[in-house]
């Protein structure tokens, strides 16, 4: 295990030893990274709920390939930021940002991962590669006489470098969503520029190929529907039995906290395997919290799941309150909710209509499914007719908490007692294997 110090990449999940798992995960990106270099690796989407790790497991993918310095893999990482820019400016970011990471990694410079040299800076360094000389002369000339081709010119940077010099540069591109809504054209800051829709060509690469991520899953598939099949998908779920019971050792050890033999796998379980409820439910406020017990595991999950108490409501809180913003009628909070309390089972939109007694056309109702699709808090069903909810009980309560006494005239009180009692269910399902892996940590 690297130190801190080490990893070129500033992780944002903080102290290195709290990555935990994802062995499977790592093994096929590394996987894949590899086969680069035949150029047999499409370029790939990775989908995940928000809070999932999605962003520790890229950020610990570049570091591990920086670190093992195999000069034919070349990693690029860049998370788009929640913040409006012009597209020239985006432009001239994104061209300098991606050779300011090939440099770091060509002269093992680790301290410019993390900044933006200028153009400038970055001639000097090209001054004895011809390569990327010329392709920073012709990106100056692009910017001066055809800023409206720099674009294309800037976005294939990787490609061509790694064609000409027969490497590959490995890009990977973090909330890649926010490329649609942030970035506007450079006369009108209202009008938005629909980057993502810009790498129909550029997806194909296999000299350069992609990796792109967003935690806004109906977001993001809207926009993958526009690049049709040029994306492999791929769906990052929740940590294996194993690796949720690790993590779950692994954080009381370093917040201190304890947990014993029966706690810790119960932690996992009533935790859906999510290493971040295991990590809030164990380190937000972990002096006042007795996980000893199964009651005091439940209390500590219920206290994490209430309105301005809480880590996880504050999360979900706030991500909501966006999402209502643009699904702000009350018949959607209703749906929501009506399919969370049904969850896992499916409705269709007749029965959706006929048991909430909505005065909606199938048109209307349906547009307004599609937008709670989109906000990634309603999920699509086995067809285009259906739908379901998360299939996540912790959303479902902080959901409730938020909007359940608005809609079903429930209290405060009998929302925790619900909970428990839903979370008490879990004790006797808990399985074989996270008790058997429960007694080898205990032991080893």
């Amino acid at each position: 295990m690297w130190s801190l110090p080490d990893y070129p990449l500033a992780e944002e999940i903080g102290n290195p030893s709290l990555f935990v798992g994802r062995e499977k995960e790592m093994k096929r990106l590394l996987h894949w990274a590899e086969q680069t270099k035949p150029r047999n690796s499409k370029s790939m989407a990775m989908l995940s709920r928000r809070k999932k790790g999605k962003t520790a497991l890229l950020q610990r993918f570049f570091n591990i390939l920086y670190m093992r310095n195999d000069p034919r893999l070349i990693p690029f990482y860049y998370r788009i930021p929640e913040a409006k820019q012009t597209k020239r400016d985006f432009t001239r970011m994104f061209y300098r940002r991606v050779l300011t990471q090939y440099f770091a990694f060509t002269t093992r410079t680790p301290q410019w991962v993390g900044t933006i040299l200028t153009l400038d800076e970055l001639k000097d360094l090209a001054a004895s590669d011809k390569i990327v000389a010329d392709d920073i002369r012709r990106m100056e000339e692009m910017l001066d006489r055809a800023p409206t081709s720099a674009w294309p010119y800037a976005q294939e940077v990787g490609a061509r470098i790694s064609q000409l010099k027969d490497v590959r540069i490995i890009q990977i591109l973090d909330e890649f969503q926010y490329m649609n809504k942030y970035i506007v054209s450079d006369h009108d800051s209202q009008e938005v520029e629909l980057f993502c829709h810009s790498y129909m060509g550029a997806a194909e690469t296999k000299f350069s190929p992609q990796i792109v991520a967003g935690s806004h899953i109906g977001w993001l598939t809207e926009i993958l529907r526009h690049l049709t099949v040029r994306y492999e998908r791929w769906r990052l779920g929740s940590l294996s039995d194993a690796e949720a019971l690790e993590a779950v050792y692994n954080y009381a050890s370093i917040f201190q906290v304890t947990v014993t033999e029966k706690t810790a796998p119960y932690v996992a379980e009533v935790c859906a395997n999510d290493p971040y409820y295991i990590a809030a439910t164990i380190t937000h406020h972990a002096d006042r919290k007795d996980l000893t017990t199964e009651d005091g595991v439940r209390d500590a999950l219920t206290y994490e799941t209430k309105t301005n108490q809480g880590d996880i409501a504050d999360v979900w809180g706030e991500y909501l309150a966006g999402a209502f913003d643009l699904v702000s009628q009350v018949n959607s909070k209703r749906i929501v909710l009506y399919l969370a309390n049904r969850d896992p089972e499916e409705r269709d939109r007749e029965q959706i209509r006929k048991d909430l007694e909505l005065e909606l056309t199938d048109v209307e109702l349906a547009e307004s499914l599609h937008r709670l699709i989109m906000a990634d808090i309603v999920a699509p069903g086995s067809t285009a007719f259906h739908y379901r909810g998360l299939g996540d009980h912790i959303f479902d309560m902080v959901f409730r908490r938020l909007h359940g006494e608005e809609i079903d005239r429930v209290g405060p009180e009998q929302i925790d007692d619900d909970f428990k009692n839903e979370l008490a269910s879990l004790k006797g399902k808990l399985s074989v294997q996270k008790r058997e892996l429960a007694e080898m940590a205990q032991t080893s």
